[in-house]
């Protein structure tokens, strides 16, 4: 054919090579449009395009469908030819289809994802992925270390047991009789609930229940990992599940429903769309389906446009998306609806971190869901490089977080995000990460709505799987720094609405953080033995050394030398703001702010409008205002005892290693004739880092609502040095509560103090198991010796905690009162005109400019929602 409106080309190759036939003669004046009529076009290639197929920025080039028509590009075959089998089991002859040598891991029937024959079967029903089988062994918690790993080497992530990476034990229930189990594979969560993997089968051991997996596995297999087999013969028993046997070069088909005239595809081509280093072309208004990767891949690209498409039925490896945009500048993915997608809905990238150069590339206007479908760990958006954004999507049914940010200078702005982590914990329905020291400075979080932060994880104390469970609506992660997190609307996550976890200089103001579990804004912070900061401190200083050679990096404030920000007591998290927001909050356990291992004088609070619902407003912090009664504590200054051995009495948390010795000396005490003395040795390594001395001056039986003082007297060898306080309760795989506070000492006797307030037996973190309370000093091993004396545990009388917060210097100008939204049971967060946020300089949030909007490039308006985990939930929680 000629290529004309009545007589079309045949494919999209040959239109291809129409317009660089054009653009060899002379290029046209204008922009050169191929037009595809409807129809569903099964591609035998990938359409490529790469540089001799670019357009300019006044003549681009531009793919799309025929107005008005609906045109598919697959990049999968349909599979046709199915005969009875076994009872509703079908079968078809896919080797003389095309297939042969074909091993397809997806499969999709009337434009839905089937399941591959899977065991536990899977329920549809279930918001979090279930059903599971689990690990066979005494569950170890995700953040504790394994037995037998102790002395491994590396980090704390990287300390595991390694034979577990490739091998685990299946409950006595679980082990079925598979003939050829190597055909499967294991989809996992394995260690961290946060992490998910998908891998190959080596080998079943049916007399030791044992599996074997091939590689790909960073962290371990513990016990009690949630997992399925899938991909099995002996596992096709439920409707919408397949298999395919390989050898035979055959698929079994259990069809949800009759096949009748419905399609049935397995994908072919890795991509269906690829924009390989072209500039100025667009691909506009198809739906593109069904490729074994990536639906579409704009790989270093130039100002490009993806844009009114529905992207669905895709992708493959884990770490990319069904549109990924790697490298490149000024490249758009608009108005798409995304959904249906094996792993992340849109992987982008682009721009030089080292340098600081922005990549420019944008996610705008998007309706964006139900995507993890394979990859569990999967996100809506997943943010890398320099200076990219997202802008103005609706993202809602995700299993990981919904937007993941890393590299820097991104802007996330007016996104509309909800019911996301539906199946992973400890993250956010937005969440940052800077590991690397470079990540997040000069990011900006504004003006998105994000609510209904669901997770899903174990409760010990409960002994059984939860939802909600663990997570924040935004969490600034490892250290993430130089970050303006303003007029944003959080509501409804069940650990926090904001998480800072060790970051410095990120502002936070204007947003409005509504019944957000525990505490609507958190704080964590590190110290120089602690977290990160105790194994990634030169690796720090190189890459900022590196970056500070470029100019652009030289210019961004809050980059600075990681040596640079310790202050003298140790801490490193300060220079955070947080003024303006509206705390807003109805569960009488939950606080409005949450601060540990935070110098408060550093990351000042102010005119911020706080509203418990008539109850106190809570914050962790009370103030002594007496104590009383005898100390608690018995051999509190070490009279008791031979010298040179324990003190009577006291005792160790932990293993104080064999070359550590803490004995009663007689000389240098602060009173009386004893004091203890520790003398660590050489520093015991654990995670990489210095593993601290818990010495426990003793215990007194658990009263709930009690409120004590735990003071010390210490000195260091050294002039200056950090140690800690602890009060506790816990009990193997039944409760763990501690409150851990940070002090300075030096080599001059100086007493050390906390103040607590223990849980009552209404609060949701008493337990019934908690019959002791245990005080500790959690000293270094790396800081040389330590004398201690006269420690006490006395009865207290404290102030509110509301009081308490503002003694200390937080939120002298805030204000107690209702905010006065015009609707929050209908997630109205609007301000009402009498509002008091009004007299604090609030300004309002541009409601109208979050979520998407109508516009010639969107695929489909209005948009009509698709159900999922908010329609399956029976209540709003």
């Amino acid at each position: 054919n000629p290529g004309t409106e009545g007589a079309p080309f045949a494919t999209l190759t040959r239109a291809r090579e129409a317009v660089r036939g054009l653009r060899a003669g002379g290029r046209p004046p204008g922009p050169v449009t191929v037009f595809v009529r409807e129809g569903v076009y099964h591609l035998a290639e990938t359409l490529t395009l790469t540089a001799e197929d670019s357009g300019t920025s006044d003549a681009p080039v531009i793919y799309r469908a025929y107005p008005g028509e609906t045109v598919e590009l697959l990049g999968g075959r349909p599979i046709k030819g199915f005969v009875p089998h076994d009872g509703d089991v079908l079968k078809a002859d896919v080797g003389a289809q095309g297939f042969d040598g074909v091993h397809f891991r997806q499969l999709f029937f009337d434009g839905r994802r089937m399941e591959p024959a899977r065991y536990p079967n899977r329920n549809p029903d279930d918001p979090h992925g279930g059903a599971w089988a689990y690990v066979d062994g005494e569950r170890i918690g995700m953040y504790a270390v394994s037995p037998g790993a102790e002395d491994a080497e590396g980090d704390f992530w990287q300390k595991n047991v390694p034979e577990l990476k490739r091998s685990f034990r299946v409950r006595l229930g679980d082990a079925r009789p598979w003939s050829r189990p190597e055909e499967g594979e294991v989809s996992i969560f394995p260690r961290f609930n946060w992490s998910h993997h998908v891998l190959p089968i080596e080998g079943f051991d049916p007399a030791t229940r044992t599996m074997r997996v091939g590689e790909g596995v960073f962290w371990e297999i513990r016990p009690g990992d949630r997992y399925a087999v899938r991909g099995l013969r002996e596992e096709l028993d439920a409707p919408g599940e397949w298999f395919l046997d390989r050898e035979a070069r055959t698929l079994y088909f259990y069809p949800p429903e009759p096949l009748n005239d419905h399609p049935v595809y397995a994908p072919v081509l890795p991509h269906v769309v690829y924009l390989n280093g072209c500039s100025n072309v667009t691909v506009r208004g198809f739906t593109i389906a069904c490729s074994a990767e990536r639906a579409v891949f704009v790989n270093e690209a130039t100002d490009c446009l993806v844009a009114g498409n529905t992207i669905r039925n895709s992708g493959g490896h884990w770490w990319w998306g069904g549109v990924t945009v790697r490298g490149g500048s000024g490249n758009g993915i608009v108005g798409n609806d995304i959904h249906d997608i094996a792993t992340n809905g849109v992987h982008l990238s682009g721009g030089d971190l080292e340098a600081l150069t922005p990549g420019g590339n944008y996610v705008r206007n998007n309706y964006i869901h139900h995507v993890g479908c394979v990859h569990r760990y999967s996100s809506a958006i997943r943010f890398y490089g320099v200076g990219n954004s997202a802008t103005r999507n609706l993202i809602h049914d995700v299993p990981g977080a919904g937007v993941v940010l890393q590299g820097a200078q991104h802007t996330l702005a007016g996104n509309h995000i909800r019911h996301v982590c539906l199946e992973a914990e400890d993250t956010g329905g937005i969440s940052a990460s800077a590991i690397d020291w470079l990540s997040c400075h000069g990011t900006v979080v504004q003006h998105n709505f994000v609510h209904d932060v669901l997770g899903y994880g174990y409760d010990t104390s409960k002994g059984e799987w939860v939802s909600p469970y663990f997570t924040w609506a935004l969490y600034p992660d490892w250290a993430a720094s130089g970050m303006r997190i303003t007029g944003n609307i959080l509501a409804r996550a069940p650990r926090g609405g904001l998480h800072l976890h060790s970051g410095r200089d990120n502002l936070v103001e204007g947003n409005v953080i509504v019944d957000c579990g525990g505490n609507q804004i958190e704080c964590n912070g590190w110290t120089t033995t602690t977290g990160f900061w105790a194994t990634k401190v030169d690796e720090w200083v190189g890459k900022y050394e590196v970056a500070r050679r470029h100019e652009a990096w030289r210019e961004e404030p809050t980059m600075k030398d990681p040596r640079s920000v310790i202050l003298p007591d140790g801490h490193v998290m300060h220079g955070n703001r947080f003024r303006g927001n509206i705390l807003r909050y109805d569960d009488p356990h939950a606080a409005a702010f949450r601060f540990h291992d935070v110098p408060l004088d550093r990351n000042p609070s102010d005119h911020n409008l706080i509203y418990a619902c008539g109850r106190p407003v809570r914050t962790g912090r009370s103030v002594l205002l007496s104590e009383h009664g005898p100390n608690l504590l018995q051999n509190s200054g070490t009279e008791e005892g031979p010298v040179g051995a324990w003190p009577t009495g006291w005792g160790w948390h932990g293993n104080p290693g064999e070359q550590t010795r803490v004995h009663v000396a007689e000389e240098g005490a602060h009173t009386g004739a004893r004091c203890l003395l520790t003398d660590p040795g050489p520093p015991e390594t654990v995670a990489g880092a210095t593993e601290p001395l818990y010495v426990a001056p003793g215990w007194v039986p658990f009263e709930p609502g009690s409120t004590y003082r735990f003071s010390a007297w210490v000195r260091s060898e050294r002039p200056s040095a950090n140690l800690a306080l602890s009060v506790y309760s816990w009990k193997k795989e039944a409760h763990h509560w501690q409150v851990t506070e940070s002090v300075s000492v030096t080599d001059e006797w100086r007493q050390v103090e906390t103040v607590v307030r223990v849980p009552t037996a209404d609060d949701p973190a008493y337990r019934p198991t908690m019959a002791r309370l245990w005080v500790r000093l959690d000293l270094p091993t790396d800081a040389g010796r330590f004398w201690v004396d006269d420690v006490s545990l006395r009865e207290a009388d404290l102030s509110d905690e509301w009081t308490g917060w503002r003694l200390l210097g937080q939120d002298a100008n805030s204000v107690v009162a209702d905010p006065l939204f015009v609707d929050p049971a209908g997630d109205d967060y609007r301000l009402r005109p009498e509002s008091p946020a009004f007299d604090l300089g609030f300004e309002p949030i541009p409601v109208d400019e979050i979520g998407p909007y109508a516009d010639d490039l969107r695929a489909t308006w209005p948009i009509l929602e698709a159900p999922g985990a908010r329609e399956q939930l029976t209540r709003r929680w």
